[in-house]
């Protein structure tokens, strides 16, 4: 019976080691004893995160509908165009809720074309 460890490959024995494992706890064994990491955070020092909205724009003459971008936007921001196409034939994306964006750009992301730009502003 094998040890669940080794692998043997072509008459020799591999050792697989997972040195991911090792090196986070050879990190934690040298840093856990510092001072630095000890010290617990007060209130007065934490800043509260900015509010920020986020505004998508989409080149609707360069979009051929892919329907990615509506796919991977987890606000549910973009839709396709039901009743127009643009010059090239092709129902296009556009913000159907626009209040809704968050600004995380996953929209531009997996666009294929590069036809989406996302601003994040950010709010008073």
């Amino acid at each position: 019976m094998r040890n669940s460890n080794h692998k043997s490959s072509g008459g020799r024995r591999l050792v697989t080691i997972n040195f991911f494992s090792h090196a986070v706890s050879a990190f934690f064994r040298k840093f856990a004893s510092k001072e630095i990491y000890r010290q617990s955070l007060s209130l007065s020092t934490l800043k509260p995160m900015p509010k920020v909205k986020g505004a998508v724009t989409v080149d609707e003459g360069r979009c051929k509908g892919c329907d990615l971008c509506v796919v991977a936007c987890p606000a549910d921001v973009l839709m396709l165009q039901p009743k127009e196409v643009n010059d090239r034939g092709y129902h296009f994306a556009f913000a159907a809720r626009p209040d809704a964006c968050i600004g995380c750009a996953a929209c531009a992301t997996v666009c294929p074309d590069a036809c989406i730009e996302v601003y994040r502003v950010v709010l008073p």
